[in-house]
């Protein structure tokens, strides 16, 4: 079970990264500016981008509002119940205006 939930982390922590940097790129942004704008700091936002699966969730949290990005939070039980794995899921996506 723990092996599973490691693995399961690493993984949302790889999407959280990907769709990270790719906002930043479509805005044009550089680490430095995505910083800046998000009141954290450039090593932050590398470690986001790179997956580290220990960083500080409010200011992910404070990033992805910068990008116009929002987490959400996936029922695993439901999940298994519809027979679709949280990899397929979105885990970060545009925020509804």
């Amino acid at each position: 079970m723990r092996r599973r939930a490691f693995r399961d982390n690493r993984e949302s922590t790889r999407q959280i990264a990907k769709h990270v940097r790719e906002a930043r790129l479509a805005f044009g942004l550089t680490q430095r500016d995505l910083a800046g704008l998000s009141n954290t700091g450039v090593r932050f936002i590398v470690d986001v981008e790179s997956g580290k699966p220990t960083i500080e969730l409010g200011k992910l949290l404070d990033v992805l509002v910068t990008l116009g990005l929002t987490l959400r939070v996936v029922d695993i039980q439901a999940e298994r119940i519809l027979g679709e794995r949280a990899s397929n899921l979105l885990i970060v996506a545009p925020q509804n205006t």
